[in-house]
């Protein structure tokens, strides 16, 4: 699950600032009338749906290895939806604000707490992470 979100965050990533005016030029051509892939949004939904479905399976994965909760398997879509979402929504979140912030410790914050979240023996609350691996409870529980 960490390397499926690091490689779609990467798209955005300041290094490579051709890879994310790339990413931003499919959208808009994809989303716009005018654009040159608007009679083509199937291409592109196809595309999302593989995604998750690929999220859904590492997750159902894990379920069935005991690393995660099986409750979740039954909003194993809404999962995938929902973490496709954060994604798209943080890169353009970054790339809107000039890259101001750290998108992959952004990310791992997010992500570290979402798979403590999913965990069949929850760690610990919600939270930063102290040095010595420790939570600083940020006031949500689950």
């Amino acid at each position: 699950m960490k390397t499926f979100v690091e490689v779609s965050t990467a798209l955005v990533d300041p290094i490579d600032p051709l890879t994310a005016r790339f990413s931003i030029e499919i959208l808009q051509h994809t989303l716009l009338e005018d654009g040159a892939l608007y009679e083509r949004r199937h291409v592109m939904k196809e595309v999302h749906t593989g995604m998750r479905k690929i999220l859904e399976n590492i997750l159902l994965d894990g379920i069935s290895k005991g690393v995660f909760r099986p409750e979740w398997a039954r909003d194993a879509e809404k999962f995938a939806i929902n973490l496709l979402g954060y994604i798209d929504g943080i890169s353009l979140h970054y790339l809107m604000s000039r890259n101001d912030f750290k998108i992959r410790e952004q990310v791992e914050f997010t992500l570290q707490n979402v798979i403590g979240m999913l965990r069949s023996k929850p760690e610990a609350s919600w939270g930063s992470v102290r040095p010595e691996g420790r939570r600083i409870a940020a006031g949500m529980k689950h």
